[in-house]
């Protein structure tokens, strides 16, 4: 009941106890852990097997105690098919043999290709290269001991088989030629996901893993080369702050949309708003929030993390200082927020974000903005307040030949009339040519102090 240990183990060992088993022959042997569960359980018993020929009884056993361990185990495969030549010599290549099982022949009853195929694959071998029944090899004195092998697939274990009342004549013996199996270099996967990071905060590691498995080597084909693991840092955000990380877990810096975190732990919308969304942008630095909502977009990073906040009310200022929130919530991950920061704001006196066409200071990040090479040009177009004005009251919801009526009440004139102006001596027209003829008006009117009323 206990392993046998490789010491001294040979080819003739190997066949020795192929043979003692029943078998024909050996097919192969090696020393390994491959079975561990088995291996485990049971003791080393046969410290060595030293056989000088495969006779058994002259094979000397040592049962004593032994020092190997496991991976020095015994691995053994036994054959009783194998394929003779004319000449009655074994045929290890591609040639078309006799096929014998335990020293008698094969009768072609139910015989097929599938068939074929299995007892090629159980000798080693690719698969069958063809097969056909006949007189040709040196046969008359040898039984059938096999009939009727039938196969469902490719492999024997998928084959059933008639050892009894072999009824069949030597001319229905099987001639088989098997494929030598070709050598094929291993190919990496693709790398699976990324695992969870192993901390929520303050520096973990995460990894994902690929397999030498397209293809798989086989028959002496070489290994992958590189490494199966991949690591990389994850979550280095503190873990008493705010963060914004992306869908594979890793932190974002830019004016990009994030799973926004706390302590390593998502944020849920109860009474979230406009006023939280920019204060906690503040506090991760930008000067205000572009865009939040809530959902369950990014499945397993989500679920993983705890919810960490819920209610944070925030007032119109905008600090963080003014918030108030709770640790406890009654959420679910589907209410985690998201959120979007931006660069530049503009706020009034209090520090409120301006949302109307008021004047404002503006701002970047957390400072202010020198004016320092500062023009209309930079004004345009790095203020989002002017973009949106004109997508909307023109693009949006205008066309060119509607703008004339449209401009003659005194709240649309507000609205539009000083932004088209500023955009078109900043743009030099060219992205408003066909608001060109209504522009030059303006600036005439403009430059003479002329009132449009009614």
């Amino acid at each position: 009941s206990g392993t046998v240990c490789d010491a001294q183990f040979s080819d003739h060992s190997a066949e020795a106890v192929c043979q003692k088993m029943g078998f024909h022959g050996a097919r192969a042997w090696r020393s390994g852990q491959l079975f561990e569960d088995q291996q485990i359980s049971r003791e080393v018993l046969l410290g060595s097997l030293e056989c000088g020929n495969t006779n058994w009884s002259e094979c000397i056993l040592n049962t004593t105690s032994s020092s190997c361990s496991h991976a020095s185990d015994v691995l053994l495969k036994c054959y009783n098919f194998w394929l003779i030549s004319s000449d009655g010599s074994s045929i290890r290549d591609e040639s078309e043999g006799l096929l014998l099982y335990k020293d008698g022949t094969v009768c072609d009853d139910k015989f097929t290709d599938l068939s074929a195929h299995a007892v090629c694959r159980e000798m080693g071998y690719h698969g069958s290269l063809g097969w056909r029944s006949g007189v040709e090899h040196q046969q008359d004195y040898r039984s059938i001991t096999m009939n009727e092998v039938e196969c469902s697939g490719n492999d024997w274990n998928s084959c059933n088989y008639n050892r009894e009342n072999n009824k069949c004549w030597k001319t229905e013996n099987i001639l088989l030629t098997c494929e030598l199996p070709t050598p094929r270099d291993g190919g990496w996967s693709d790398y699976g996901e990324w695992s969870v990071c192993s901390v929520n905060c303050g520096g973990g590691t995460q990894t994902r893993t690929r397999s030498c498995s397209e293809p798989a080597p086989r028959y002496g084909g070489a290994e992958c080369q590189g490494g199966q693991v991949e690591a990389r840092d994850c979550n280095p955000h503190t873990c008493n702050g705010f963060a914004l990380i992306d869908k594979s877990d890793t932190m974002i810096t830019g004016e990009t949309e994030g799973l926004l975190l706390f302590s390593g732990g998502t944020v849920c919308d109860d009474s979230f708003n406009d006023y939280s969304a920019t204060a906690i942008c503040r506090e991760l630095g930008f000067a205000a929030a572009k865009h939040w909502r809530s959902g369950m977009d990014w499945g397993r990073v989500q679920a993983n993390k705890p919810i960490k906040l819920d209610e944070i009310v925030c007032t119109s200022n905008g600090e963080w200082d003014s918030c108030q929130f709770s640790t406890n919530h009654d959420c679910a991950h589907n209410e985690d927020v998201f959120l979007t920061c931006q660069d530049f704001t503009l706020v009034d006196e209090s520090g409120a974000v301006v949302n109307g066409e008021k004047e404002g200071l503006l701002l970047y990040k957390s400072g202010t903005v020198c004016d320092a090479q500062f023009s209309d040009h930079s004004a345009v177009f790095q203020t989002t307040l002017l973009r949106r004005c004109v997508r909307k009251w023109v693009f949006m919801e205008l066309g060119p030949g509607d703008l004339a009526s449209y401009l003659k009440t005194s709240k649309s004139r507000e609205k539009c009339c000083s932004v088209l102006w500023n955009v078109a001596i900043t743009t030099g027209l060219n992205a408003f040519s066909t608001l060109l003829p209504l522009l030059v008006h303006m600036q005439a009117m403009f430059s003479s102090n002329v009132t449009i009323s009614g």
